[in-house]
């Protein structure tokens, strides 16, 4: 029971440091791609499903570059998402993956709130 429990701290110990390390690093990478430009952030966050945090750099309401960290754990990245590059932000179609579509539309939801 011991060892269960001193393997239980550590891994919730690695666990949260990569955490804050992932944020870190996507803290970094938004606040770059905010000095080019507008962002709108859309994220869809699931218990034990994948999640997705999608970020988009805007041009009126054209996404000129899109980019995706998408899975289950804080080993995911952040990367290019050339699917939705070049669309109109309403007219963006992902609707092959249920979790990236409900991360664009909490995305809109944020703009049409202003």
């Amino acid at each position: 029971m011991l060892y269960f429990l001193i393997a239980f701290v550590l891994v919730s110990v690695i666990q949260s440091f990569l955490h804050q390390l992932q944020m870190k690093k996507v803290n970094m990478f938004f606040y770059e791609l905010r000095e080019r430009g507008n962002v709108l952030v859309g994220m869809k966050r699931n218990m034990f499903k994948k999640s997705a945090v999608l970020m988009m750099l805007l041009n009126q309401n054209n996404i000129e570059e899109a980019y995706i960290m998408y899975g289950r754990s804080t080993l995911s990245k952040i990367k290019p998402y050339p699917e939705i590059q070049g669309k109109n932000i309403y007219k963006a179609d992902i609707s092959h993956n249920r979790t990236i579509e409900l991360a664009l539309k909490n995305a809109i939801d944020k703009i049409q709130s202003k």
